[in-house]
């Protein structure tokens, strides 16, 4: 007849017991039986718990059958004692009053538990294996550092701002040396125009890499490269970059002028600059210049507003209408400050020539009073009021020899020499013309014109 299943159960149950608490086979502990107050109860209970154990001992193949057995025998020994089941129960770990069903409990609770400890102890030893190895891991950082590289070369900047540029250690397999930690250095190289690096070009590495965002050039050009250096390691050069101007904020007076003759034209030109001096070729809008200092409220001619071209703006016909000194022009556009140029004087034009205002009468009587005027002119074809002198007549066409009369020379005044007395003394008759005479001025002879006897 086959054994129920759940004898079968108990069987296993109490085997790993067995296994668990080897004290509960050889009467080690308290006696239960005593603890009842029935020895004999307690003395079957030990003996049959014994025999599972030898039962297990004796043949892995028949544990089961010598535990079911055991199981049975105890457990009628104990029915017969009345009162032992539950010492016997106890004996197993179990707390619980009922008999065998209860021992059968109890001790599938106590392998469960048994079993959870080893797994937790499997648990704990792979999670100490694991641990271990992530460690192992985590501290790997390559070997020293032999190279620096550019890992972030530098783009082409702006004047005055930052450039970013990251310089990594290398180990000698190309790795990162990530324990590498020394300070690294940058410098401008590369450079024609005088330039330097500006701004933090020394930092500490971290875990391999320097990083540098707070460096500047100031001067605009082409060609700039930077040299990285660190103690020990040889240095590394970046790729090449430009740095170009800032936008405009200024005015740089290129040509200006010293000293002008009033009413001649003259050039004064000037560049947009940023706030470092470099031209901003891109500036577009229209710049205007203007007397700033005006001593005489002189009006200044010429176009005064003009665009510029590559970052120059050039007025090229310029001009001041009366002398004096301390003039200054100024430059303006909008969103940039203006720029006032140095002090100049502006003098009388030179004189270059005379000419006749008022020419003689067509025709007139001989002896008879006439009336001419003779203005000097500056090199722009201008009277010269300021000139100082005075002009000298006489006959220049004078075919019958004869003589100019009345008072021949007067003082140039605001830049004109009037006569009112001229008279020519004839007989025949004929034509005449008046020249000029002066010394610093080439002469000039009026219109022609007939004297009657």
């Amino acid at each position: 007849m086959s054994r129920p299943r759940s004898s079968r159960a108990v069987c296993a149950a109490l085997l790993l017991l067995l296994a668990a608490c080897p004290e509960l086979g050889t009467g080690e502990g308290s006696d239960p039986g005593n603890d009842a107050g029935q020895p004999g109860g307690g003395s079957s209970g030990g003996n049959s718990v014994s025999s599972a154990s030898s039962s297990s001992s004796a043949s892995g193949g028949s544990t089961s059958s010598s535990a079911s057995s055991s199981s049975s025998s105890s457990s009628s020994s104990s029915s017969s004692s009345g009162g032992s089941s539950g010492s016997t129960g106890s004996s197993g770990g179990s707390s619980s009053t009922s008999g065998g069903g209860t021992t059968t409990t109890s001790s599938a609770a106590a392998t469960t538990s048994s079993a959870a400890a080893t797994t937790s102890s499997a648990a704990a030893t792979t999670g100490s294996t694991s641990s271990s190895a992530g460690g192992t891991s985590s501290s790997s950082s390559g070997g020293p550092a032999v190279a620096l590289v550019f890992s972030t070369q530098p783009a082409d900047a702006v004047a005055g701002e930052n450039i970013l540029v990251v310089v990594e250690a290398r180990d000698a397999n190309g790795n990162r040396a990530t324990d590498f930690s020394s300070e690294v250095t940058l410098e401008l190289t590369g450079n024609a125009q005088g330039a330097s690096l500006e701004g933090i070009t020394t930092t500490s590495a971290q875990a391999g890499l320097a990083t540098f965002d707070a460096a500047t050039v100031e001067i605009a050009g082409t060609g700039y490269t930077l040299r990285a250096s660190a103690q020990d390691l040889p240095s590394v050069t970046s790729n090449p970059f430009q740095v170009t101007a800032a936008a405009a904020v200024t005015f740089v007076f290129t040509q200006e002028p010293f000293y002008q003759y009033a009413h001649v034209p003259f050039s004064a030109s000037a560049q947009l600059v940023d706030e470092f001096g470099n031209v901003d070729t891109l500036f577009a809008a229209p710049v205007t210049v203007d007397l700033f200092d005006n001593p005489t409220s002189a009006t200044l001619g010429g176009i005064t507003t003009r665009s510029p071209a590559d970052g120059e703006v050039t007025f090229d016909d310029l001009t001041v209408d009366l002398p004096g000194q301390g003039y200054t022009l100024r430059l303006s556009a909008s969103g940039l400050t203006s720029a006032v140029g140095r002090t100049f004087r502006v003098g009388p034009a030179p004189v270059v020539s005379m000419a006749f205002v008022q020419q003689p009468p067509a025709s007139i009587a001989s002896g008879v009073e006439f009336s001419i005027s003779v203005e000097v002119l500056d090199i722009t074809g201008a009277r010269a009021t300021q000139y100082v002198g005075g002009v000298e007549l006489s006959l220049g066409e004078n075919p019958t020899g004869d003589v100019l009369s009345g008072t021949v020379y007067q003082q140039f005044v605001d830049g004109v020499a009037t006569f009112t007395d001229l008279r020519v003394e004839t007989v025949t008759g004929g034509e005449f013309t008046l020249r000029t005479i002066n010394p610093d001025l080439p002469a000039v002879d009026s219109d022609p014109f007939i004297v009657t006897p």
